[in-house]
């Protein structure tokens, strides 16, 4: 067994073995919780099935357990090609900017070779060496222990269902024609003096950070994602009409009362951000999310298959609104954060924000759960027993 560091900024740590069992007898033991803690050292507990109702299919949810001081992991399976790949990334935690983990089985004699890779990027001083020092060798000997659980392991039969081809060149096409008209609505609102130009502006920065993060392949169903963008637009458009729903004119209302050249403060401002951004999260998200599942895939795969590349887009969302932010004049800032941002790193000023005004993370997880529920109270077929 070998292990490789690369690259100073963050830190990637890549493991090679060989294991006694081939690829389809070592497959349950590296995707299902129940299996994995028979031998990693790092403890790990189901928290949500995924496509097809298992605990190792795309889209389910477990925590992971690592050493202090580093943060509990929540990790979703975004990958799952058995029983050759699996990817899983953290997801829900402002101190991680980055994680990717990557496990690769391949055929080897009797037996199988396994690699696995792993990058994470804290947003934490001196984090980069106390994972070399301290969860490489944690991994690496989770692996030693790995081969010997398996020993003697006899292949299991996995379904290889496939999700199949889901290119639709006119999916990209609609998303980045929505970019556009939000950039010419957010120019005329704000040309006009419309204080809501401020929602049509960070709608276009959200919308143009989907496109591109779809574009760099951070996301397993790119077409899934960019589906969104025209119905979420929609929405938005329509309450513009002057037909809002509840929740965006209460949106709307905050924003006239905080978001004027004549508004009292920034507090106000700060608020009816948030009220837009609940109007978004709460009120639009779980409706959307559910149709386009209904409309596009209940055939093919159940809805929690799309829960990891939901969770993943929240890093680029939230580029988004930092994005926004720095166009916001600086008298609207909080005192505070002002003196907060020069003494702490962006994500832990985010996570103080989060506990003062409100919690997008948590927030986003619950609206797609609701879309779940939303799903299944249709008869769609959300928590099906088919196969990932």
């Amino acid at each position: 067994m070998g292990m490789h560091v690369r690259r100073q900024s963050f830190v990637v740590l890549v493991f090679e073995s060989r294991l006694p069992a081939s690829p389809g007898a070592v497959w349950p033991f590296i995707t299902e919780p129940d299996q994995l803690n028979l031998w990693s050292r790092a403890p790990v507990r189901a928290l949500a099935p995924g496509d097809g109702g298992g605990y190792g299919n795309v889209g389910a949810l477990r925590q992971v357990v690592l050493p202090r001081p580093l943060p509990v992991l929540t990790e979703t399976i975004q990958y799952a090609d058995v029983p050759s790949r699996l990817v899983f990334r953290a997801v829900g935690s402002r101190m991680i900017r980055y994680h990717r983990g990557e496990i690769r089985l391949t055929p080897e004699g009797d037996g199988s070779r396994l690699r696995w890779e792993f990058g994470m990027d804290l947003a934490v001083p001196g984090a980069t060496s106390f994972v070399r020092r301290t969860l490489g060798p944690q991994l690496e000997s989770s692996i030693r222990q790995l081969s010997s659980v398996i020993a003697g392991a006899t292949e299991v039969e996995v379904s290889r269902r496939q999700f199949g081809d889901d290119d639709d060149p006119g999916a990209v096409e609609a998303a980045e024609a929505t970019a556009r008209r939000l950039r010419v609505l957010a120019d005329d609102m704000h040309a006009s003096g419309d204080a809501r130009h401020w929602f049509s502006r960070v709608y276009q920065y959200v919308t143009e950070a989907m496109i591109e993060a779809c574009a760099r392949g951070e996301v397993a169903h790119p077409t899934w994602a960019l589906r969104l963008i025209p119905r979420f637009h929609d929405l938005y458009v329509q309450s513009l009409d002057g037909t809002a729903a509840p929740h965006w004119q209460e949106a709307f209302e905050a924003i006239e009362a905080g978001g004027t050249e004549t508004s009292s403060g920034a507090l106000p401002f700060w608020r009816a951000l948030v009220a837009g951004a609940r109007a978004h999260i709460e009120g639009d998200l779980p409706p959307v999310l559910a149709a386009n599942y209904m409309h596009h895939y209940r055939p093919r795969c159940d809805y929690q298959r799309f829960r990891a590349d939901f969770l993943v887009m929240a890093a680029p969302l939230q580029q988004a609104w930092q994005r926004l932010a720095s166009e916001v004049p600086s008298r609207w800032f909080p005192p505070y954060l002002r003196a907060l941002d020069r003494l702490l790193p962006p994500e832990a000023v985010e996570h103080l924000t989060a506990k003062r005004f409100y919690d997008p993370l948590t927030a986003r997880r619950r609206a797609f759960e609701r879309g779940l529920a939303l799903v299944t109270a249709s008869g769609g077929d959300a928590q099906s027993t088919r196969p990932g």
